[in-house]
């Protein structure tokens, strides 16, 4: 019989080390394989169940496995001192139950899903405690902080519609032709939606390559900008409001959609690709230019910005989660100091 073994807990050997000790009996041979097979699967969930045993880290878990939110965010969802929220975090990571991505000064934690086994565990604890009354108050209080987000960036771009948009487009672009390149990548002239068109300065640029184009946007001053630049020249444009969660188009009714530079200024842009799959046709084309991750927070300040951008491998699992086959990628250097991903992919499944 092979030695047993000792290792991590069902965490990718992320948690604690768990030295597993075996009563004297397996000594003189007294445990069966099978007995020690299922003595290691019991051990390799232990970290994650005693993680869950404690009833504040329990909906805290809950809470993180619909949202994604900071320390501050948290402490205020459940009226704890930061010390004590960032010690129950900090053994629901150990034990591999969430995952911590650091903007800039901020720590936002989500649930981690890449064990499945722990996976399919904690879906079925989720399940047990979806009825209970505390936990529907700490969901609704975090939606409500998630609105709250949303409702600042709508502030935002209300604010500088006739203000400082083209003064602060420049700083950001600092002379690279983002829509260029998106002009360029483009494979479809069917039906084309631009999601968060802003001003229409790309919606100006894809009328002459499109036979119908879509302008999307939350900001009604921002549409009403649009129609001001286009005048009389409105053939085959039509503007609609609506944001990228809620897209107001009807399944597969786009080509290709874009989505340049947005996606920073939404309160959950993880949740996004799905519905832009939704209102897309199989095979359709997505265009995405997105800040590439930065520490800069006096600039997301300054921008409005929810998000201090995104890392290469983030957008990576977002389309594929999304239904989503990325097919062509590149870096471009940016305005501020930053640079941007360019990536175009085309929608795989349902």
């Amino acid at each position: 019989m092979p030695p047993f073994p000792s290792g991590k807990g069902g965490n990718g050997g992320k948690g604690k080390l768990f030295k597993m000790r075996l009563p004297c009996s397996y000594a003189k041979g007294g445990l069966t394989y099978q007995d020690i097979l299922i003595y290691c699967f019991v051990m390799d969930y232990m970290a994650p169940i005693k993680a869950l045993a404690d009833e504040t880290r329990l909906r805290l878990f809950a809470v993180l496995a619909r949202h994604e939110l900071n320390v501050n965010e948290l402490t205020d969802l459940f009226s704890m001192g930061q010390s004590r929220i960032s010690r129950h975090l900090r053994i629901l990571s150990d034990a591999g139950l969430l995952e911590l991505r650091r903007q800039g000064q901020w720590s936002f934690y989500k649930r981690e899903k890449i064990d499945s086994q722990v996976n399919e565990m904690a879906e079925k604890v989720i399940a047990l405690v979806a009825g209970w009354p505390k936990l529907r108050d700490d969901l609704d209080r975090a939606s409500a902080l998630i609105s709250a987000r949303n409702l600042e960036s709508k502030r935002f771009f209300a604010d500088i519609a006739v203000k400082r948009w083209e003064a602060m487009k420049a700083d950001l672009d600092g002379g690279a032709d983002l829509d260029g390149y998106i002009i360029d990548w483009l494979e479809e002239n069917g039906t084309v939606v631009d999601v968060g068109c802003g001003m229409g300065d790309l919606i100006l640029r894809l009328k002459d390559h499109c036979r119908y184009v879509i302008g999307v946007d939350h900001a009604p001053t921002m549409l009403e900008q649009v129609r001001n630049r286009l005048h009389e020249n409105q053939v085959g444009i039509d503007l609609r409001i609506g944001d990228a969660a809620h897209l107001p188009l009807g399944d597969g009714e786009a080509d290709a959609l874009i989505l340049n530079m947005v996606l920073h200024h939404l309160p959950q842009p993880d949740r996004v690709f799905r519905e832009l799959g939704r209102v897309t046709r199989q095979g359709g084309q997505l265009l995405v230019a997105e800040l590439d991750a930065h520490g800069l927070d006096s600039v997301a300040r300054r921008y409005g910005d929810v998000w201090m951008g995104f890392s290469e491998p983030d957008l990576r699992d977002w389309l594929t989660q999304g239904g989503w086959e990325l097919n062509r990628c590149r870096s471009v250097a940016i305005g501020l100091g930053m640079s941007s991903h360019i990536i175009s992919a085309k929608k795989i499944s349902k």
